[in-house]
């Protein structure tokens, strides 16, 4: 969250809390009310793709998405 509040901002990280906050909140929530579940990371994503800028929609697939080049994995040894 921290690198991505560094490459859009602040203001719109928050922004996108809130929205999400907002509509999924338990008894007053819009999209909770209506779609009668729980929200997810990716209805979380979804928000945050909102207000990121078109040409930096990248960083939200890398951070969120990509796995790292240095998990770890399991050796069958």
């Amino acid at each position: 969250m921290y690198r991505l509040q560094q490459e859009i901002g602040e203001v719109q990280v928050n922004k996108a809390i809130q929205n999400f906050i907002y509509d999924w909140r338990s008894y007053t929530g819009l999209l909770k009310n209506s779609t009668n579940r729980y929200p997810t990371s990716i209805d979380l994503l979804e928000y945050l793709r909102s207000v990121t800028p078109e040409h930096q929609q990248s960083i939200t697939h890398e951070l969120f998405e990509e796995t790292s080049g240095n998990s770890t994995s399991l050796n069958k040894n």
